[in-house]
């Protein structure tokens, strides 16, 4: 037996058999399917139906109850993928086989008919474990109640597919334990339009190697010194939120320069993507870097080939205080967060410093304003304008 999905090659089943068997046709059906043999490993379901028959004795399965356990075993995920339709981005994402299984039970009718699922999938990158979601008007539903939770090894498609609409940073990792994932609360139409996609979750990361050009590390100074290749950097856990298809977060925090057991730098996070654009557009991803962690910049001496380096030095020399008061510098990137027409785009980036307002005199700030048209926006949030 075959799948043919809508595009690309048929996927075999291999053997399939099944048996059926039934009292009284529009009381119950028992219906047992077992698909195995060749590379296409092993598949077994069992699907019980009961009240088939509508008030008038016709057959009417769609407002039948269904009762359905499905279990895999080294089923290649170029099947799953095929029937999800994905052209190949599950396969890449979860290695070649998959083990899962499926307890799904219907109940209700019309407008409160509910099939609650119980799920567990594995691969050679996955693990995963939902102990219920719901699917009821369209819509898969997650409760705070029974969240669930994935690790999902680090590998090409989940940077670009996973980490990167988040942040460039994250896109970014060279080396990192399995990625964890909790989703506490999720309600997500199941045509897969990221427009009305609502969810509550958290990515747990930890230690990890940053590649040293990336967007976001390039400027540190750890990553300036020579022979450097890679970022050894701790990323504490992401707590995001997603509104209609909208992904926020705040307060995330990246910590590099390690000297000893201690992390001597932090780096300050926030963001603000829009899923449902293909690809996903960052609104803004805004770094707050110490200035003390950015290559040569403190003093505005010396000089660098990254634009931010050389913006954030050219605002320094113009400063109307003295740069000690300087404590931040917060990065700004906005643009694609990934390829428009076959082409990588580069992120635009704006430049804002931030000053201790403790130790800022308000009227020699205010008397260089006028040469300073950058850092207006700062000043008047500093001192309420």
């Amino acid at each position: 037996m075959e799948l043919t999905p809508s595009s690309g090659p048929a996927v075999s089943l291999g053997a399939t058999s099944s048996k059926a068997s039934t009292v009284r046709l529009g009381d119950a059906i028992d219906l047992q399917v077992t698909s195995s043999g060749g590379n296409a490993g092993t598949i077994r379901g069992t699907v019980v139906g009961r009240q088939l028959a509508a008030s008038d004795g016709s057959l009417a399965p769609a407002d039948a109850l269904w009762n359905a356990q499905v279990q895999m075993n080294a089923v290649p995920t170029a099947l799953v993928d095929a029937a999800a339709g994905q052209r190949g981005e599950l396969a890449e994402l979860l290695g070649p086989a998959l083990d899962g299984s499926i307890d799904a039970v219907s109940s209700g009718s019309g407008p409160q008919r509910t099939t609650r699922i119980r799920a567990t999938a594995k691969s050679q990158t996955l693990d995963l474990k939902a102990p219920q979601v719901d699917i009821a008007q369209g819509r898969c539903i997650v409760s705070p109640a029974a969240p669930f939770e994935a690790t999902l090894a680090l590998n090409e498609a989940v940077r670009r597919r996973i980490l990167k609409p988040v942040s460039p940073i994250l896109s970014e990792i060279v080396s990192a334990p399995p990625l964890r994932f909790t989703v506490s609360s999720l309600s997500a139409p199941i045509d897969g339009s990221l427009s009305s996609l609502d969810l509550d979750g958290r990515i747990d990361v930890g230690d990890v190697e940053l590649r040293r050009q990336s967007d976001g590390i390039a400027m540190l100074a750890v990553a300036q010194q020579p022979g450097v290749t890679t970022v050894p950097a701790q990323i504490d856990p992401l707590i995001l939120t997603v509104r209609k298809g909208r992904l926020t977060y705040a307060n995330f925090i990246v910590r590099v320069a390690k000297v000893g057991p201690q992390w001597q730098q932090v780096l300050k996070l926030s963001g603000d993507v829009d899923l449902a654009k293909t690809p996903p557009f960052a609104n803004a991803i805004t770094i707050r870097y110490p200035i003390a962690s950015i290559g040569r910049t403190a003093t505005g001496a010396g000089s660098s080939q990254l634009p931010e380096v050389t913006e954030i030095n050219r605002l320094i020399a113009q400063l109307p205080v003295d740069p000690g008061e300087l404590l931040d510098v917060d990065v700004t990137f906005s643009g694609p967060l990934g390829k428009v027409d076959g082409k990588e785009v580069p992120l635009q980036r704006s430049t804002k410093l931030v000053f201790d307002p403790s130790a800022i005199d308000a009227k020699k700030i205010q008397k260089g304003i006028e040469n300073l048209p950058q850092t207006i926006d700062t000043f008047k949030k500093l001192f309420g304008g």
